[in-house]
C-alpha cells in the first residue's frame, strides 16, 4: 500500500505512522467522521458530526451492517455513520442519533477491557436519519482531548480509563503488561487495533494536558508512572526505582517509575499526560481522610462536654447528623 504524505500545519506525516491529529482540517480522508471541540482549555467536548446510514444504503456501504429496529432490516454503514464510544461518555445527541450498548470483541474481551478500568460495555452510537446527525462526548475528568489516527496494521496502547471514542473499524481489546501491577494500573491496557486495510480515528483524554515526547535514537526517559498516557505497542518500556536506592524512592514519594528507551534507528514519540490521576486521588483521599478524622474527635469533645454547642465540626459533610 503506497504512503501518502498528510500535511500538519508546517510539519508531514506519513499515513503508515500513528499521528495525534491536533487540527482536525488536515484530515483529507472523507471517510473519517468530522468532528470539532467545544469548550475551554480543561474542560473540552467532543462533537462528532455522524452521516446518514440511509445515504450509505444507496451507495452501497462499506463495512458493515447495522441492525435498525425501526425498519426491521440490516442497513451497511461507513466509517463515519458509526462509532463506538465509552459507557457514559454521552454528553447529548440529535434526535435520530441512536445509542445501544454492546459487548464489542465479545464477553470475554469486554470483561479483560474492564480489568484495564474502562467500562464492560460500549455504546453503538449510529445516525438513522436521512441528514447529518451530531454527538456530543466528554470524559469524567478536566484535561485535553486528543485524536490519533491509527493506521492499518499498528496497535496503538492507551492506560486506564482514558478512551473516549473510535471509528467502527478499529478492534477495542486488552492486551497484558505485567509491569503495570506495580505501577498502579493494573495488569491489563487497552488495546486499539487496526486490524483491516482501513485506518481509524480514537479520540483518549488525558488528566491534564496532552504532550508529545519525541525520543531519539539510544535516548531514554524516566517517567512517572501516573503521567503515562498512550505509546505504540511496539515500544518497550522498564520498572525501575525512582531514587538512586530504595530509601530514596521511599522518602521521595515518587516509589517506582517506568524507564522508555529508544533502541532504534528512528525517533519514538510517547504521549504524556500533565497530571497523575492516581496522586490526585490520594490526594483528596487524605484530606478527606484528615476531615474525617478532626469531625470525629470533635464529636467525641462535644459529646463529653455539658451544654455543648454547634461547631464547626458538626458542619462537617461526614456528619450523618446534617
Amino acid at each position: 500500500m503506497p504512503k501518502k504524505t498528510i500535511h500538519k500545519k508546517n510539519k508531514s506525516f506519513t499515513s503508515d505512522k500513528i499521528t495525534y491529529i491536533e487540527n482536525p482540517k488536515i484530515l483529507t480522508n472523507n471517510d473519517f467522521p468530522k468532528f470539532t471541540y467545544d469548550g475551554g482549555d480543561g474542560f473540552k467536548t467532543l462533537k462528532i458530526t455522524l452521516s446518514s446510514i440511509q445515504n450509505n444504503e444507496q451507495n452501497g456501504g462499506l463495512f458493515g451492517f447495522f441492525d435498525n429496529k425501526s425498519s426491521n432490516k440490516k442497513i451497511p454503514y461507513n466509517i463515519d455513520s458509526l462509532i463506538y464510544a465509552e459507557g457514559g461518555a454521552m454528553n447529548y445527541m440529535t434526535n435520530d442519533v441512536t445509542l445501544v450498548s454492546s459487548a464489542k470483541n465479545g464477553w470475554i474481551g469486554s470483561f479483560l477491557r474492564s480489568l484495564s478500568g474502562a467500562t464492560f460495555f460500549l455504546s453503538s452510537i449510529v445516525n438513522e436519519g436521512n441528514k447529518d446527525g451530531i454527538v456530543s462526548l466528554s470524559p469524567p475528568t478536566p484535561g485535553d482531548i486528543g485524536c490519533f489516527y491509527i493506521p492499518p496494521g499498528k496497535t496503538f496502547i492507551i492506560v486506564s480509563n482514558s478512551y473516549i471514542a473510535s471509528t467502527n473499524n478499529l478492534k477495542i481489546s486488552s492486551v497484558a503488561k505485567l509491569g503495570g501491577v506495580i505501577t498502579g494500573y493494573g495488569i491489563f491496557y487497552t488495546s486499539i487495533e487496526s486490524v483491516d486495510n482501513n485506518a481509524g480515528l480514537v479520540w483518549i483524554s488525558s488528566f491534564g494536558k496532552l504532550t508529545e515526547y519525541l525520543l531519539k535514537p539510544n535516548e531514554k526517559i524516566k517517567v512517572d508512572n501516573g503521567i503515562i498516557l498512550a505509546f505504540d505497542s511496539t515500544i518497550q518500556f522498564s520498572t525501575s526505582l525512582a531514587g538512586k536506592g530504595l530509601l530514596s524512592s521511599i522518602f521521595s514519594k515518587e516509589g517506582l517509575i517506568s524507564v522508555f528507551e529508544n533502541n532504534t534507528n528512528s525517533n519514538i514519540t510517547i504521549y504524556l499526560q500533565g497530571r497523575s490521576i492516581k496522586s490526585y486521588n490520594d490526594y483528596i483521599a487524605n484530606i478527606a481522610s484528615k476531615v474525617y478524622i478532626a469531625n470525629v474527635a470533635s464529636n467525641l469533645y462535644l459529646n463529653n462536654r455539658p451544654n455543648s454547642g454547634l461547631s464547626i465540626g458538626n458542619l462537617s459533610p461526614f456528619n450523618n447528623n446534617i
